[in-house]
């Protein structure tokens, strides 16, 4: 008996559900030195650099994890046919084939990620690349769609959410008569929201390139011979969004445009994900035409990012 793989939507709750760690604790320290009254400018780049590194790390890794949970299901599926005794469409790649391709891991100064909290991210990726080699063109997209000074970018931006915070409790504190000191106590009570706020600036970070990295590991060739669609899968509980319900079950081509604007998450703190449709689903689910390939999909109603959402 096949031993059981674990599915994409297990990896993912996985992930999300691991502390924000290095976010969290740079957030932390920048509430801390605003909070004694350190002039932004005094603080330095040096916690944003921190913060941009945390976040690129996290962009980068649940990328490559996503695309090797592709092709670990993708084994799992050849196993089962093979089982069967239905003939294998193709051998994807393994270690050591033509797509085993190294790669450069820029140095990060030890930047971690809760992604893969035991190791340095250059040890992580190179982990990850050396049990897959052909994931070192997964590695090169990954670093293509989440580039470092976006990452930067991205850690400005929730700085300045966090100044905007401790602007609003200052002035709130004052305008109500409070000493410039007592303002500032009231700035460290923002450690709670702080945290908070972390835990969905990495949940997004994961989610986004999770989901972004299978999509782009299902449009290999080899894997949409044996799974040529993915489908949307939302958590169908008391918590799901109704217009991420109304997405799930979607299935089209791991190129088709429904993506664009269905790819996960559809707003902040998603947990819905991709899985792949292998070719009997699809045959069964009534998506493919007389060639074999994948009809076009259309969006479902009420399917749609929450409102104001962006990436």
């Amino acid at each position: 008996m096949s031993p059981r793989v674990t599915t994409s939507a297990e990896e993912l709750a996985s992930l999300l559900d691991r502390d924000s760690g290095s976010i969290r604790s740079t957030l932390i320290l920048l509430l801390e030195e605003r909070a004694k009254g350190t002039p932004d400018v005094a603080i330095g780049e040096r916690l944003l650099r921190e913060l941009g590194r945390s976040i690129y790390a996290t962009q980068i890794l649940s990328h490559l994890l996503g695309a090797e949970r592709v092709l670990l299901e993708i084994d799992a599926m050849e196993r089962r046919m093979a089982a069967t005794g239905a003939s294998s469409p193709v051998g994807v790649e393994r270690p050591g084939s033509a797509g085993a391709v190294g790669v450069r891991v820029p140095p990060m100064g030890g930047a971690r990620s809760a992604v893969v909290p035991s190791t340095t991210f250059e040890e992580a990726v190179e982990s990850i690349v050396s049990r897959r080699p052909a994931l070192g063109a997964a590695y090169r997209e990954a670093v293509r769609l989440n580039p470092l000074d976006r990452a930067f970018t991205m850690a400005r931006a929730v700085s300045e959410e966090q100044l905007v915070r401790v602007r609003d409790a200052i002035g709130a504190s004052l305008r109500d008569g409070a000493t410039l000191n007592e303002a500032r106590e009231a700035v460290a009570g923002l450690g709670d929201w702080t945290t908070s706020y972390a835990e969905v600036v990495y949940r997004n970070a994961v989610t986004r390139a999770y989901a972004e990295g299978r999509l782009i590991q299902a449009r290999d060739p080899d894997v949409a011979l044996v799974a040529p669609a993915v489908m949307f899968q939302a958590i169908q509980d008391a918590d799901v969004r109704p217009n991420h319900a109304a997405a799930h079950g979607l299935a089209a081509g791991p190129d088709d445009p429904v993506w664009a604007t269905l790819c996960p998450p559809l707003g902040h703190n998603c947990r819905c994900g991709l899985r792949l449709v292998d070719r009997i689903e699809a045959e069964s689910l009534g998506i493919l035409d007389a060639a074999g390939r994948v009809r076009p999909a259309t969006v479902p109603p009420g399917a749609r990012p929450d409102e104001g959402w962006r990436v």
